[in-house]
């Protein structure tokens, strides 16, 4: 169970599918 480590934000994996979309940003950005 992985909610332990974000509490209030439904673990890590619902963390990481809210955060999908701005990885290519953050992967674009990160390049600079």
């Amino acid at each position: 169970d992985s909610s332990g480590l974000l509490p209030g934000h439904g673990g890590v994996l619902d963390r990481a599918d809210a955060l999908l979309p701005l990885f290519p940003m953050a992967l674009a950005l990160s390049a600079l």
